[in-house]
């Protein structure tokens, strides 16, 4: 599987897109591929080494994922490939193409959302003063 990895505390640019090995399922979890993820400040702080999680080299930034469920451990009750997921992950890791994560620190995203590349926009910029 593909994931961006850091493996140095920098700005966005020390991030690289590598292969890396899918991670293994235990028996309560799910595997969610992952069909978007956000990009948030916090995540960049996590790429400084400024935020107050600090995981160990190399990582996989990404705070949010939005995805589907692929597989699911073989204690998981009531959930089934093909469920549409949204998973908020402290440590980080949504930067890749599966996550891993307890089956219970998941949601059931809105039916109606659909799984499809967005167009670029545009960010906002704060407005700037002049003296």
């Amino acid at each position: 599987m593909k994931a961006i990895r850091c493996r140095e505390w920098g700005a966005s640019d020390v991030l690289t897109l590598e292969e890396a090995e899918s991670p293994s399922l235990e028996r309560h979890q799910v595997r969610i591929r992952v069909h978007a993820a956000g990009v948030n400040f916090a995540d960049s702080l996590m790429v400084g080494g400024t935020y107050q999680v600090k995981p160990a080299f190399p990582f996989t930034p990404g705070l949010e994922a939005a995805g589907e469920i692929v597989e699911t451990g073989s204690a998981v009750d009531g959930l089934r490939a093909g469920q549409r997921a949204l998973a908020v992950l402290r440590n980080g890791g949504g930067y890749a193409e599966e996550i891993v994560l307890d089956a219970a620190r998941w949601c059931r995203s809105p039916m109606r959302w659909i799984l499809s590349p967005l167009p670029p926009f545009r960010l906002p910029t704060a407005p700037r003063i002049s003296r």
